[in-house]
């Protein structure tokens, strides 16, 4: 990437809530609306921003305590999450969706970073069981957040998007912005608004079409409306809607 000097930068996160104002404990559903330059950008990330919304509207009026957040500059570094994270009380989980609209379910549309599969086995093992078809989308979780990630899988596989859990097993404390360095291989892990939650060490999800593995469209004018399957992403909407009434309702067993 080019590095460049922008002047008088400034972005605006978008923060929804039921009744009272966000508190300690709540859960928080992040989209970025940001996209890059030339790109339309309906899988990254106008996708993510329309099941966010639709979840929304599903959650209100049934007594939850879950915020939606759409943040801003998430292409630049992730500065609307980092504010973010100063910004909000700190939150019992955070979903994170990016780029969860385009599937391709042709035999080995699906591709693998290289030595994933020495990392990752058992994951990479389901990928290659569905022939590497791109139908599928993935909870990206850390230990603190592995069991809300398996209830999102299991409740998003039940209404029809087959959903596999990523647990990052990296060191989840303090000093981690430091030694997650250790494993480079690893970094694309970080590549969205869940990061700078994790770096505060808060339970955060990110639930992901992994876009740079799997659509030619990514960050490329293709990037179009068209492209999206919106039958899953109505059901991915139901499912957050189910999880994060049940999940913020009080204690549950989706933090066990």
């Amino acid at each position: 990437m080019a590095m460049r000097w922008i002047h008088d930068l400034r972005g605006v996160n978008i923060v929804a809530f039921d009744s009272d104002e966000p508190r300690e404990g709540d859960i928080v559903l992040v989209a970025h609306l940001d996209t890059v330059r030339n790109s339309p950008g309906a899988d990254d990330n106008a996708s993510g921003v329309a099941v966010a919304l639709q979840t929304a509207r599903w959650l209100s009026g049934t007594g939850h305590r879950a915020v939606s957040v759409l943040t801003d500059l998430e292409e630049l570094s992730l500065l609307g999450a980092r504010q973010l994270v100063r910004d909000l009380p700190r939150p019992k989980v955070v979903v994170c969706l990016d780029a969860i609209g385009y599937f391709n379910e042709s035999p080995g549309a699906q591709r693998l970073p290289p030595g994933f599969g020495l990392m990752f086995p058992t994951l990479t093992k389901a990928v290659r069981a569905r022939e590497r078809r791109g139908d599928f989308l993935v909870a990206v979780c850390r230990r603190n957040s592995l069991a809300f990630a398996t209830a999102l899988a299991d409740e998003m596989s039940g209404r029809g998007v087959a959903t596999l859990t990523l647990e990052d097993r990296r060191w989840n404390g303090k000093g981690q912005s430091f030694t997650r360095w250790i494993n480079p291989l690893l970094l694309d892990l970080d590549r969205s608004d869940h990061s700078p939650f994790w770096r505060a060490r808060v339970p955060a999800v990110m639930l992901t079409g992994t876009a740079t593995l799997r659509s030619p469209n990514y960050h490329r004018p293709a990037d179009t409306p068209d492209s999206l399957d919106y039958d899953r992403m109505a059901r991915t909407a139901l499912a957050l809607s189910t999880v994060l009434r049940i999940g913020s309702s009080g204690p549950s067993d989706v933090f066990a």
